[in-house]
């Protein structure tokens, strides 16, 4: 049995955001390894489908503050 090894999986952070809102004032933040799936888990959070999501809010990598 071939059995490969996992790489560990970075997290990021990232902030949701209106994209109305012009400063770019957080409504939520997710960390996840890719923005693809923390505009999944996003979209998720506020109950919503991707492109209801994507309509209503931008998403951007932030740094986290420690």
């Amino acid at each position: 049995m071939n059995m490969k090894e996992s790489k560990p999986k970075i997290m990021k952070q990232y902030k949701y955001f209106f994209t109305s809102d012009s400063k770019k004032e957080a409504v939520g933040k997710i960390k996840a390894p890719t923005k693809n799936k923390a505009i999944k888990k996003a979209a998720a959070r506020k109950k919503l489908n991707l492109e209801h999501f994507l309509e209503l809010f931008s998403i951007e990598e932030t740094t986290p503050i420690k």
